[in-house]
């Protein structure tokens, strides 16, 4: 089968992504995958990293076994050296960069505070007036 993550963070005690099908084809595009152990274990497929792809394995990043890791054009915050086609693209390091990872909350209100303005402010005096009905009971 095929399965494209597309911009999102999966975060896991085990691998953040498996792969153990032959013929299983999977495209990582602008996501966060952090793991107990491997944020990518491949041990058979195909897996493939395109865009901002940040990983975090606390024993490994990626874990090939009989699979194919590929990443192709991207920002990455580990060393994609092993999984490039050097024919195809140059990997330049750009310095070590510090990640930070904000609670779902977080991330949620500053979404909405930047492109739902209007909606925050509505749902968040809709918040007070209910804490405020709270309290005098």
């Amino acid at each position: 089968g095929t399965l494209t993550i597309e911009g999102c963070t999966i975060r896991s005690d085990c691998s953040a992504l498996y792969s153990g099908a032959d013929g299983a084809v999977t495209t990582v595009k602008n996501s966060t995958l952090i793991s107990d152990i491997a944020a990518i274990f491949c041990e058979s497929g195909t897996i493939s990293l395109e865009g901002t792809v940040n990983l975090s394995g606390k024993r490994y990043t990626i874990n090939t076994m009989n699979g194919n890791v590929t990443v192709l054009a991207g920002t990455y915050t580990f060393d994609p050296t092993s999984y490039v086609d050097a024919g195809a693209y140059t990997v330049t390091d750009n310095g070590d960069r510090e990640v930070e990872y904000a609670e779902k909350q977080e991330i949620i209100t500053g979404i909405m505070k930047k492109y739902r303005k209007t909606e925050y402010e509505e749902m968040k005096e809709l918040c007070e007036q209910i804490i405020q009905a709270d309290s005098r009971n």
